[in-house]
């Protein structure tokens, strides 16, 4: 081919619409990004968060740990070509290395995080920060040693399907099984006949009011009411579930029927689950699983599978 003719085909090649889109379309990494890692699906799953700016020619990023509270700069932070590739290290000197895919629209990036010799799937998406403001933190209503309050909400719902929870505001498995309710439960059930109760109660030593406020945050839905209570009535009004009928019940997870009323004894619930630590024994069948859970109050509320938000 003459040599003038190569170089007009050269260039109408570059030039080409297919060509530009195939070697313009990189994806921009900077941004605010929210994920999961995924330990065990529905059980343990880690909320994480991620910041990542410009650096020179390279990026720089913040990785956070929702439920931990904790927060570690990004190391070797990488983008070639979809490859997306960094780590942390902790303070015990633990490396965590993420390898992923970014979309090609640029809004997810999926792939497998190695800690040790375990390998877990995590998946991050584009998010716009949401910063946390103590004037816009849902309530927290003190709860009187005889339960009043609470005892008053469950009743004014009679009719509705009912989850009760009792958490710690400060241990992380608590925190953690309370995103995984989000997720699988409210997040994915849309029906208005659902109420949810989150009960703090003081378990770990460093729990508190105060720090039942800082924990609201991590549940968010107008279906939902907090509540704090330092004697730990929910924890004892329940306490056979843990095993022993003296010790109280935490980390629990309680669904009524919308027939089910709390008298001067607590009613009995309809089905129920417990994550570990959170009761001495646990059968696999009680055993925190946040698909679980959702099929549960599904089947209270009387809803067909495919009846889920976002579907």
């Amino acid at each position: 081919m003459h040599k003038s003719l190569q170089l007009i085909v050269s260039l109408a090649l570059l030039s080409s619409p297919s060509l530009q889109t195939q070697t313009s379309a990189l994806p921009r990494l900077e941004g605010h990004w929210e994920g999961v890692i995924v330990a065990s699906p529905a059980e343990m799953e880690v909320d994480v968060e991620i910041d990542i700016a410009r650096a020179g020619e390279g990026f720089q990023g913040r990785l956070s740990f929702t439920t931990q509270g904790k927060s570690y700069e990004v190391q070797d932070l990488r983008l070639r070509d979809h490859a997306v590739s960094f780590s942390v290290v902790d303070e015990q000197k633990v490396a965590d290395s993420f390898d992923g895919t970014i979309s090609q629209d640029g809004t997810e990036i999926t792939g497998k995080m190695t800690e040790n010799l375990q390998i877990c799937p995590f998946s991050l998406r584009r998010r716009e920060p949401r910063p946390i403001a103590k004037d816009v933190l849902p309530p927290v209503l003190r709860v009187a040693d005889d339960g009043a309050e609470l005892r008053q909400a469950f009743n004014a719902d009679a009719g509705h399907v009912r989850l009760l929870m009792t958490l710690s505001p400060t241990f992380v498995p608590s925190k953690m099984a309370l995103r995984i309710v989000q997720r699988y439960v409210l997040d994915q059930i849309a029906s208005p006949d659902l109420k949810v109760y989150v009960v703090w109660e003081p378990v770990a030593r460093a729990d508190s009011e105060q720090a039942s406020y800082a924990a609201s945050h991590l549940v968010s839905d107008p279906r939902v009411e907090q509540f704090w209570s330092g004697s730990r009535f929910t924890g004892h009004a329940f306490g056979k579930l843990s095993g022993k009928d003296d010790k109280p019940v935490w980390n629990s997870f309680l669904i009524f029927g919308g027939d089910k009323k709390w008298t001067d004894e607590p009613p009995a619930p309809d089905h129920f689950r417990i994550a570990p630590p959170g009761a001495l024994e646990i059968p696999a069948d009680r055993r925190m699983n946040g698909a679980k859970l959702a099929e549960e109050v599904k089947a209270g509320l009387a809803l067909p599978k495919t009846s889920q938000r976002g579907k």
